[in-house]
């Protein structure tokens, strides 16, 4: 009986394990984490079309480069590494993204396309066959561009929040600035006007003081008299 239980578990663990998923995704952030080990072709593609909802037909015997192994990409990352790897043939509907054809790099055409998340090689499906079929957005491709939408207006509100507050800080900075030196220009001013009243009273705390206010205003300069402040 233990035998039989313990045979039991290990089949489910076994399930599990091959119903795992290869590439974990990060629904909010729409990105794609790829496992440190090699992947086959068949997982990689069927689950990338699961995920991103686009229509993937690639040839069976693909070899994923390694530069996917470990990274953590958005979609657009993704295509643009599988561009540099790969040849892709791209159909839009309405200028969204439907559908993909990966073929072996250098070639534009090719037989026994499969259907991502199809078991058999398709024989009879060939590049030109594949292009004169209609594109259309899969249900998942259409909540993903969704999605894709809601997250840059969100990014881009960030921003403009971001920037908002960016231009207030330096606004006040420049505020407070401007008011320091109105009160330095203005308190100058006032001390001037009291050395200027010493140096025509008392030139001995005339000169007593003229140091200090160097040192604190710079060089005074009587050339403008002001008799409006008396000490």
């Amino acid at each position: 009986m233990r035998f039989l239980l313990k045979t039991c578990f290990l089949f489910l663990l076994s399930q599990v394990a091959i119903a795992a998923p290869t590439i974990q995704y990060q629904h909010a952030q729409q990105r794609y984490i790829f496992p440190e080990l090699t992947v086959s072709a068949e997982a990689f593609f069927t689950e990338f079309s699961q995920y991103s909802g686009i229509v993937i037909y690639y040839y069976p015997d693909l070899i994923i480069p390694e530069v996917f192994r470990g990274a953590s990409l958005q979609e657009n990352e993704v295509l643009r590494l599988l561009e540099q790897n790969f040849s892709l043939i791209k159909s839009f509907k309405d200028a969204d993204l439907a559908a993909l054809q990966i073929l072996p790099e250098g070639q534009l055409q090719s037989d026994g396309l499969r259907l991502a998340g199809s078991t058999l090689v398709e024989t009879s499906l060939t590049s030109d066959v594949v292009q004169q079929q209609p594109a259309l957005l899969s249900d998942q491709r259409v909540r993903v561009l969704e999605e894709a939408a809601r997250r840059e207006k969100k990014i881009a509100e960030i921003k403009a929040q971001q920037e908002e507050q960016q231009a207030a800080r330096k606004k006040k900075k420049a505020d407070e600035k401007a008011q320091r030196e109105q009160r330095l220009a203005e308190e100058k001013k006032n001390e001037f006007a009291k050395l200027q009243h010493y140096r025509d009273t008392d030139p001995e705390i005339y000169q007593r003081l003229l140091p200090f206010y160097r040192h604190r205003f710079g060089e005074p300069d009587f050339s403008e008299p002001d008799n409006t402040h008396q000490p």
